[in-house]
């Protein structure tokens, strides 16, 4: 189960934040199923979400795309070993 209560406010406005770059090169995409998945994989993999934000097109949808495909919705966690580049070390 995903700990939704863990999320602080401030990341939320990142994410969305983040979502909304990515959306404007995938338009045809659920814009609350993307914020709903980055939030969900940021409570079990910490990420740095203004690096992320402020990160290169190359390093950016490697790490959204990525969440996007190996994240487990039931979860929150990600699948097939797959660690975004912008992780924050544990």
């Amino acid at each position: 189960m995903i700990a939704w209560d863990k999320l602080k406010k401030e990341d939320c406005k990142i994410i969305v934040e983040i979502v909304s770059r990515y959306v404007l090169h995938c338009p045809d995409l659920n814009y609350l199923n993307c914020i709903m998945d980055l939030e969900a994989c940021h409570i079990f993999c910490p990420i740095d979400l203004i690096g992320l934000l402020q990160s290169k097109d190359g390093d950016f949808f490697h790490d959204v795309c990525g969440i996007f495909r190996h994240i487990d919705r039931e979860t929150g966690r990600l699948n097939n070993f797959f660690i975004p580049r912008y992780a924050r070390h544990q």
